[in-house]
């Protein structure tokens, strides 16, 4: 049996995405406010609103391995790749990694646990 590590942070990194997907919009006065629907009319675009340069940024998801840069961009700056900052970002958490405490009693029920796994897997 064999895991990626760095899978493992990309799958948590995707899981954090749709989290935050789910989570409701939040609509107030200020952001839905009607006089700024009526200033831009029908056929008209917010894009360039001020208000939407305001809230636009409440809603970005930061996905720190992922890359949002143009392919060209991407290529021409050589950015790291996927795996390259999984790979980096598994190692800097590995370095700060401090085992918790667990009760001895608790560990030793753990560890029978995941022998009688393994020889059911294996």
């Amino acid at each position: 049996m064999a895991m990626s590590f760095e899978k493992f942070l990309a799958d948590e990194e995707l899981c954090h995405h749709i989290l935050k997907t789910l989570q409701p919009l939040e609509f107030n006065k200020d952001q839905i406010d009607l006089s700024i629907i009526k200033e831009v009319g029908v056929g008209g675009q917010f894009l360039t609103h001020p208000s939407t340069f305001k809230y636009c940024r409440t809603q970005f998801i930061p996905l720190p391995l992922a890359n949002r840069l143009p392919f060209d961009s991407w290529q021409a700056q050589a950015v790291s790749s996927y795996r390259d900052k999984a790979t980096k970002a598994l190692s800097i958490r590995l370095d700060q990694y401090q085992r918790p405490d667990i009760d001895s009693s608790l560990e030793n029920e753990l560890k029978k646990y995941v022998r009688s796994r393994k020889k059911e897997i294996c």
